[in-house]
């Protein structure tokens, strides 16, 4: 899993975004808005070389970026399959790019709670109305306690796949971003087995992101999630987010500590062992004291957490390097 980050500015304004401290500092230190059609073409090469059949477009807003329907045009006519991280304000342009798709050739992973204006809301109806075959909604969970009604309810009345790609708000490492904090994991992980009946209920599966760890479900509450098709995974591994001017991050939220700097003499396969490397020390720990002698992360059901985080147990904010 490798991901294009072609666009460095954003039309929301997540509070917990955790790509926000890297928009701001490349907003801040360099002139390059987007990535370069010349650097798109070059790291799908790379993906060919690693045999990497998927374009994973993010930002910022990949559909922001001016030659976003050339790129959708190259990424088909190299018979890529196309995945879109975006908020779902789509230009014009955009979606008659991604209107002729069909949903084997590309999905629409939208943040269905981005922080956008009214206007900006209407906007993304036109998009769901336009793209639902394709869209995947994702959903951030910010607070311990949350609802997914409505949007279960956008999901049946758009026509969306079925399907909840869902995040926790994680931490950017070394800055402040609105996360759930590790004490309150279990009592999110309560509220998700209770959403979960209305979700399986309408043949709705929900999926988890990077970041979940086995403890923060009940033995109860986990059982009534792998009972209404929860695909429990606990994972925090090299994304890879490759960015303008040749930089390979490990995520986003370790973007400032964990990187490697693209050699033309290197392979995707070898970076991601880099990093991998280089993060092994930190992956003895987790997000909580006990989880040095827990079960679960013994016999590898969990992983301890979001690296970033674990990194915060240790680190003061604003302490970070490469």
């Amino acid at each position: 899993m490798t991901n294009l980050i072609i666009s460095n500015i954003c039309n929301a304004n997540c509070d917990f975004c955790f790509a926000s401290s890297f928009l701001h500092e490349r907003e801040n230190h360099s002139k390059q808005k987007f990535m370069s059609f010349d650097e798109i073409r070059s790291y799908v090469h790379l993906f060919d070389q690693a045999d990497i059949h998927d374009i994973r477009l993010l930002g910022g807003e990949p559909t922001l970026h001016p030659a976003f329907d050339e790129i959708i045009a190259f990424a088909k006519a190299n018979s890529k399959h196309i995945t879109i991280f975006t908020n779902g304000c789509l230009s014009e342009i955009a979606l008659a790019a991604l209107e002729n798709l069909s949903p084997d050739e590309c999905a629409i992973i939208m943040n269905m709670n981005a922080k956008i204006s009214q206007e900006q809301i209407r906007t993304r109806e036109k998009t769901l109305i336009r793209l639902g075959d394709k869209v995947i909604s994702g959903y951030t969970i910010t607070q311990p306690v949350f609802s997914l009604d409505s949007l279960i309810q956008t999901i049946l009345d758009y026509n969306l796949q079925r399907i909840v790609r869902l995040g926790l708000s994680l931490p950017i490492f070394s800055k402040k971003n609105k996360a759930l904090h590790p004490k309150q994991f279990p009592v999110a992980g309560h509220c998700l087995a209770q959403q979960s009946f209305t979700a399986f209920q309408y043949g709705i599966q929900i999926e988890p992101d990077c970041g979940f760890v086995r403890c923060m479900f009940s033995e109860d509450d986990f059982q009534i999630l792998k009972k209404h098709d929860f695909h429990y995974v606990s994972c925090c591994s090299p994304v890879i987010d490759i960015c303008s001017e040749g930089h390979f991050l490990h995520c986003f939220a370790l973007s400032e500590k964990f990187y490697e700097k693209y050699h033309e003499s290197m392979g995707i396969h070898e970076i991601r062992e880099n990093l991998i490397e280089r993060t092994n020390p930190w992956q003895i720990s987790g997000i909580y004291p006990e989880c040095g002698t827990c079960l679960y992360k013994r016999s590898g059901e969990c992983c301890g957490g979001c690296l970033s985080m674990i990194l915060n147990r240790f680190h003061p904010i604003g302490n970070s390097g490469n």
